[in-house]
């Protein structure tokens, strides 16, 4: 086995050997204490103590699911799916959870101790240089180290330690205690987050292969056996089951493809910038390559590296936000990492790579830095550590951040009305079902972002239409990310929820559904006859039909479409909607869910949006639509041939008056009664001055049915205090008229005020008007106008209305 070292010529003989052993018995002492103050920054800026608990938003959520799967031995693959695995509640920057703060903490040292270890390996004979280099990266990035940085690292250095140990003799002896240190712990990073696992599969086939091509086949058994079976070994005792694991992968693999649809423009010259630090990186491993005495075995190397350097691009660069630190981040630890392979002296091209390196530093940082805004993050450091010293008062701590969050998302209604019935949360909110006790049994893929193949989404709809998996309740909100239309996120679990639960309450912004039990059959994709074709940008009508329509398309991409998605983003597809109220509405698409089908009309944005709609009070429909790119730089990576398919479906509708009281009030808050239509562009329940009241843009209609008899009406509107800043504004108007049976209208009341220019007018005003004879058949409606003026003006007409009743003069003959 040849015995090289770092930039220094490979001599062979016996003199030559001598001297580089009495060079390394000299500075052993020096390079030992290298070590140990790697060992110790490694740890120090690794170990983390999480986040304190908060609330109910996106990332918490998916926290608490991965605790709560742990806790209840959900198996991965089947009863859930996801990027991150079985240990994913191990995540250093997880919100504190009780379920398993005490493994979390332990978990936390035992991962860092491993890190320490294997950075203790890493930096023996590395010399001072290389030592003080490392020492200084790890503080330099360390707020990016409780990220994907920070688990992509160890998987980086453990393909040079593996080279490196094959290649120096004297290192046999001890190889076995460090591989075994080296496979646990990317044992256990790939059961945090699947791309560990995918690094994990990459790392032992490249040892595997090493040591089979340097004959050194204690290694090759090691890492193809050994790793397979410590692997195992930990899968199985954290509850999952030998069948699971290929499930696992394939499920995780399946998600982890459709997020390219996640991508997002990128800021100015960040592509470029990318790619730029790219090609120095490849450039940096690829030298090597003349500089390896082995360039056999040095070519493994430089593919596992460069595996590695397109998976952290593609990471970074789906999405080019703040994102993009995981590229730039690990891209300075490979090439760092590179720099640390045994090579022969070529001086000139050595110190390409050092200028090279130097390069990355600076870029690296420097973007890393503007995405962090400069907080290396001191008090995170301290916080961490000090947990560590005294775990109690941390634990304290957390546990009053989590009594705090609960009593602030409290459901009582809900808790009361649901009992231990099993229950899903739409979409990505489902702390609120953690934090409230409720019995919390998800659909596999259990956010709505999450299921972006159809795949996963046609596994989502099988778990909510088969009795045996459907949970009883469904809290709803109709939630999206990035401006994307909220009915096609995870589409065919809108879908099913919508056909067969319906409403029963609405709480703190939940509309809590209940299952029906009505047989419900999964979405079809239409025969071919029914598909039709267009072009990219061409107009597509609509049915003329009030039944709902759900939407098929197929969007191809160019070959040059593809290249760019395999190796950066795919591009967006967006759809542009003219609506039956003249209003138009433009949505990103997720292309590869084109097959699975999606609700396009009625036009929902909210679920009450969709309450509205189930209890017949107006519809949005879409008229006319069309399929776009988001960009128009963007249309050269799709086909111009577009085909699509629209499917009528029912769902179900009632009349506002058989609404439960809780939803009427959710729709109307202190309307009695609810109206029975309302005509507005734009609707909402909001909060003005601590009360909740309904908000409509002028002009806007709301149709009350009272029946006969003699009534008063009261309540209160006003114009949004949002809008006392609205210079052009010249006021709003409330309109009451009576219409009888053939038409005739008799106007009751009106009222036309101007908050903007007399303040006397702000605030929430009272009108009340009657008594008033009814007559079976008569509507009362109550207007929201631009203003009595012929010439007045809509601009900022932003009413609010509540409470509003009316009344009978005289109680009902027959009632109590």
């Amino acid at each position: 086995m040849r015995q090289s070292s770092f930039e220094k010529p490979v001599d062979e003989s016996a003199s030559g050997a001598s001297t580089s052993t009495d060079v390394a018995t000299r500075h052993d002492h020096r390079d030992r204490i290298g070590a140990w103050l790697v060992a110790v920054s490694a740890f120090v800026c690794w170990y983390q103590r999480g986040n304190p608990p908060s609330g109910v938003n996106l990332e918490s959520s998916w926290f608490d699911v991965l605790t709560r799967a742990f806790t209840q031995g959900w198996q991965w693959g089947s009863d859930i799916i996801f990027t991150y695995g079985p240990l994913g509640f191990l995540t250093p920057y997880l919100t504190w959870n009780p379920e398993t703060a005490s493994v979390f903490r332990i978990g936390q040292i035992v991962l860092c101790l491993l890190w320490a270890a294997m950075a203790f390996a890493f930096a023996r004979r590395l010399g001072t240089l290389r030592q003080a280099l490392l020492i200084g990266a790890i503080f330099a990035f360390y707020p990016l180290l409780v990220i994907d940085i920070g688990w992509n690292i160890p998987f980086v250095f453990a393909v040079v330690l593996i080279y490196r140990m094959v290649d120096e003799v004297p290192q046999r002896t001890h190889r076995s205690s460090w591989y075994i240190t080296i496979i646990v712990l990317l044992s256990l990073l790939a059961l945090i987050k699947f791309t560990g696992q995918v690094m994990w599969v990459g790392v032992m086939a490249y040892a595997t292969l090493l040591g089979l091509l340097r004959r050194d086949y204690r290694t090759a058994l090691t890492f193809g056996l050994g790793g397979p079976a410590i692997f195992l070994a930990i899968w199985l005792a954290i509850g999952q089951s030998i069948s699971g694991l290929g499930a696992y992968f394939a499920t995780s693999l399946n998600m982890s493809s459709g997020y390219g649809a996640m991508s997002l423009q990128p800021g100015p010259h960040m592509d470029a910038i990318g790619a730029a630090t790219f090609a120095a990186l490849a450039t940096i491993i690829v030298i090597g390559y003349w500089l390896s005495a082995a360039r056999l075995a040095y070519v493994l190397a430089a593919i596992a590296l460069l595996t590695m350097s397109m998976m952290v691009w593609k990471a970074g660069y789906v999405r080019p936000d703040d994102h993009v630190v995981i590229f730039y981040g690990s891209a300075f630890f490979i090439a760092l990492a590179a720099l640390c392979l045994p090579v022969e002296h070529r001086p000139k091209l050595i110190a390409l790579r050092w200028l090279g390196l130097a390069g990355l530093t600076i870029v690296c940082l420097t973007v890393s830095y503007r995405f962090l805004g400069f907080d290396w993050g001191m008090a995170r450091m301290s916080g961490s550590l000090g947990s560590l010293l005294h775990p109690g008062a941390s634990t304290a701590d957390w546990a009053a951040h989590w009594k705090e969050q609960a009593a602030k998302f409290q459901l009582p209604h809900t808790q009361a009305r649901v009992g231990q019935s099993k229950v899903d949360v739409l979409m990505n909110e489902q702390s609120i079902a953690i934090l409230n006790h409720l019995n919390y049994q998800p659909r596999p893929a259990f956010q709505g972002y999450a299921a972006y193949t159809t795949e996963l989404t046609r596994r989502n709809e099988a778990s909510i239409l088969d009795p045996a998996t459907a949970p009883d309740y469904l809290l709803t909100k109709l939630q999206s990310i990035d401006y994307r239309l909220p009915t096609g996120e995870d589409p065919l679990t809108v879908l099913a929820a919508l056909r067969s639960y319906l409403p029963v309450d609405f709480e703190r912004g939940y509309l809590v559904m209940r299952r029906t039990g009505w047989p419900v059959q999964p979405i079809e994709v239409p025969d071919v006859a029914a598909w039709k074709v267009v072009t990219l940008g061409a107009d597509i009508t609509m049915p003329d039909t009030p039944a709902p329509q759900v939407l098929f398309f197929d969007v191809q991409l160019t070959f040059w479409g593809k290249l760019r998605s395999t190796f950066l983003r795919e591009p967006n597809l967006r759809v542009e909607m003219q609506l039956n109220d003249g209003s138009k509405q433009s949505y990103l698409l997720v292309r590869r869910l084109g097959h699975a089908g999606m609700l396009i009309s009625p036009f929902l944005l909210s679920e009450t949006d969709y309450l509205r709609w189930h209890a017949s009070l107006g519809e949005r429909r879409v008229m006319v639509m069309r399929l776009i790119a988001s960009e128009p730089t963007e249309v050269r990576w799709f086909e111009s041939r577009v085909t699509y398919a629209l499917q009528s479906i029912d769902l179900p509708r009632v009349r506002v008056d058989k609404l439960s009281e809780e939803l009427q009030q959710a729709l109307y808050p202190g309307f009695r009664p609810a109206p029975m239509r309302v005509e507005s562009g734009r609707q909402e329940v909001v909060n003005e001055a601590g009360k909740d009241v309904l908000f409509t843009h002028a002009p806007a209609t709301l149709t009350f049915e009272l029946g006969a008899g003699e009534w008063t009406a009261k309540g209160s509107f006003g114009l949004l205090s949002s809008a006392y800043q609205c210079e052009i504004s010249d006021g709003i108007a409330l309109v009451a008229d009576r219409v009888d049976a053939n038409g005739n209208t008799t106007r009751l009341f009106s009222r036309q005020i101007n908050p903007v220019h007399n303040p006397a007018e702000r605030g929430a005003l009272p009108f009340s008007f009657g008594p008033f004879p009814m007559q079976d058949g008569d509507r009362m409606i109550l207007r929201n106008e631009i203003g009595l003026a012929d010439d007045a003006k809509g601009d900022c007409d932003w009413m609010f209305l509540g409470p509003v009743s009316f009344d009978p003069t005289t109680k009902p003959s027959g009632k109590n």
